[in-house]
């Protein structure tokens, strides 16, 4: 220890008044200290290596235990550590989890837009009683799923909202009624814009929400919103104009009044279904059946009485009909789960990106099943 710099060495003390110094090759080692069950010893150390102290302290009937205290230089391992685990949190299909699911929910839903037009013009359908169904496919699943997992496992279901005299569970409760609202809302919206325009440009407009999904996410989630967001919104925006078929472009057809009647409807299920999305990543922690079943609840109640009120309810009067009801509630609740467990493995934003790709199937599903060519606005 003839480099060494000072180091404080404490030994337990087996008899109470023992002070004998420790020697440790130097001679001019300083005195002991009696301190209780602990002899405090400095040896002195070279001054150049720093004044890092290092102490001896006891643990009965265990021998002695080092530990260094007091760097200077601090400790950066603990967080190297926990940001490679964070890193390398997501391993395998888990990195590529929001884009399969959010892929999968949107030919499902893609599916559902078509089973309601062909409900719609085929068998005369209202919009309304079409989202009841919708509705429907979510909310019977969702009932045996939550009772399941509620008493047959130990997840917490409902842990989230009650009891609601806690702070954290009305919000939860709050951000539950308001999913509700702008989920029905959106499609009943989106399914009346179908009377007006097309399958393919009704997705066209309402997967327009990355633009405002981003936005939202930014000032709501914290999210990052870059140039390239602002850009992809400007471009957003021209090409709903586009779809609009203003006059300066088509030369006024008579059909542009219902042209944009259905543009404006696609507009307010696109702002509806943007708020559906921040509001489902900002509650992404629950557990997915209650974001089913409250979401199902809450559609078939809401959609049931529009329906009521206008008088427009329908019962199915053959098994085809019966048939694609059912497919269409299948759909609904399979894409439903795509877009929570995306939500659950990525951002809001890249979810609404990943979501416009449902564009695609309408544009497909309406060529091969209405013989409907894309124009050049489209």
């Amino acid at each position: 220890m003839s480099n060494s710099a000072p180091t404080n060495v404490h030994f337990p003390s087996s008899a109470g008044n023992v002070k004998e110094p420790i020697r440790s090759g130097h001679d001019n080692l300083g005195a002991t200290k009696d301190d209780g069950d602990v002899l405090s010893v400095i040896v002195p150390r070279d001054p150049i290596l720093g004044a890092e102290t290092i102490s001896i302290s006891p643990v009965r009937n265990c021998g002695i235990v080092l530990d260094q205290e007091k760097s200077k230089q601090p400790n950066t391992d603990n967080k190297t550590v926990k940001k490679s685990t964070t890193q390398t949190g997501k391993e395998g299909w888990r990195k590529f989890g929001g884009i399969i699911f959010g892929v999968l929910s949107s030919l499902c839903f893609s599916l559902t837009l078509l089973l309601a037009k062909v409900l719609r013009e085929q068998y005369d359908y209202h919009p309304i009683c079409v989202t009841i169904w919708r509705y429907v496919g979510i909310l019977a699943p969702a009932i045996p799923i939550s009772i399941y997992y509620h008493f047959c496992t130990s997840e917490p279901v409902f842990d989230s909202v009650w009891p609601m005299s806690n702070v954290k569970n009305l919000k939860h409760c709050l951000a539950y009624v308001l999913q509700g609202i702008s989920g029905c809302s959106s499609i009943i919206f989106r399914f009346y814009s179908l009377e007006y325009i097309t399958l393919a440009d009704a997705s066209v407009v309402s997967f327009s929400s990355p633009v405002l999904v981003a936005i939202l996410a930014h000032f709501c989630l914290g999210e990052k919103c870059s140039v390239v967001s602002i850009c992809v919104a400007i471009l957003t925006v021209l090409g709903v104009m586009v779809i609009a078929r203003p006059p300066l472009l088509t030369s006024g057809t008579p059909d542009d009044a219902k042209v944009w009647i259905g543009v404006l409807l696609a507009v307010v299920s696109l702002a509806c279904g943007s708020a559906l999305l921040i509001l489902m990543r900002n509650i992404r922690q629950t557990h997915f059946s209650l974001m089913l079943l409250v979401g199902g609840g809450w559609g078939v109640g809401q959609s049931g009485a529009m329906g009521w009120a206008l008088d427009v309810l329908k019962v199915p009067d053959t098994i085809w009909v019966w048939s694609l009801l059912g497919c269409l509630g299948l759909m609904t609740f399979l894409g439903q789960i795509g877009i929570i467990m995306a939500l659950k493995y990525e951002n809001a934003g890249p979810v609404a990106v990943i979501r416009s790709s449902e564009v695609l199937f309408a544009y497909l599903w309406q060529l091969q099943f209405f013989s409907i060519y894309p124009d050049v606005y489209s």
